[in-house]
């Protein structure tokens, strides 16, 4: 890349055309998963994408107050547990979907699987189930270095 063209973008700069789908992985996630039965779900399903998703949950230290427009208390909800599907920065791109990405333009893959949703694909999430960490920050950086020698 010359410039910053985003994971999705930089995709568009590979030349050779494809006949089977590829990987693509954020490099700066460590994960055990198993990339051929990843794979074998992208093709057993038909996929023209697939993105691997994480189990994530946090819990929100206060109570969480719900009002209505009038500022009436609707519930109230005493440090609930949040669960939700992260994207795990993983992904298998079909061959025909290659020629959407804009040539040499900005594009990270949030953005193009949003893309792929509005042109109808089939797009599809594996759950991962393999150890991940996303090592961007620093927290999660020093955890590797102890939990991976």
């Amino acid at each position: 890349e010359k410039e910053n063209l985003g994971t999705a973008g930089s995709i568009s700069l590979i030349k050779e055309n494809f006949e089977d789908p590829i990987i693509v992985m954020n490099a700066d996630v460590l994960t055990k998963i198993d990339f051929e039965k990843l794979l074998n779900f992208h093709t057993q399903n038909e996929s023209d994408a697939t993105m691997v998703v994480n189990h994530n949950e946090f819990q929100i230290p206060y109570g969480v107050i719900d009002l209505t427009n009038n500022n009436q208390i609707i519930s109230i909800s005493e440090k609930p547990l949040k669960k939700y599907y992260v994207n795990a920065g993983i992904y298998i791109l079909s061959p025909k979907i290659l020629h959407l990405l804009p040539k040499e333009k900005y594009l990270d893959m949030p953005n193009f699987f949003n893309l792929l949703l509005e042109k109808k694909y089939k797009i599809n999430a594996y759950v991962l189930k393999e150890f991940w960490l996303d090592v961007g920050n620093l927290n999660e950086f020093q955890k590797a270095q102890r939990d991976w020698q």
